[in-house]
């Protein structure tokens, strides 16, 4: 092919697009000590259809003879668009147990 050949050259526009396609991330850490618990989540996602959920929980029990922390995260993200779809799991979970003597 001959570049001149070509007689018609034309800008092309996509408006409303996005330009990749659908995408997700999730992000999910816990930590815990015998006294503390800590738990962190996110989710994003882009694309013409989106959701995206997180959800964490802590919880620090001081018994007579035990001490328990607990630390769970989880997070999930799901897009699509008409170039595919992208779906995202995260999930973290620390348990500490702690006996006093």
């Amino acid at each position: 092919m001959i570049i001149c050949d070509l007689d018609l050259c034309e800008a092309v526009e996509f408006d409303n697009k996005i330009v990749g396609g659908a995408m997700t991330y999730t992000y999910a850490d816990t930590d815990t000590s015998p006294t503390y618990a800590d738990a962190e989540a996110g989710a994003i996602a882009f694309g013409d259809v989106t959701g995206a959920l997180s959800e964490t929980e802590t919880t620090v029990r001081n018994n007579p003879g035990i001490t328990t922390s607990i630390a769970r995260a989880n997070a999930v993200a799901w897009a699509w668009d008409e170039n595919g779809f992208s779906m995202s799991r995260s999930t973290s979970v620390k348990i500490n147990v702690n006996s006093k003597n």
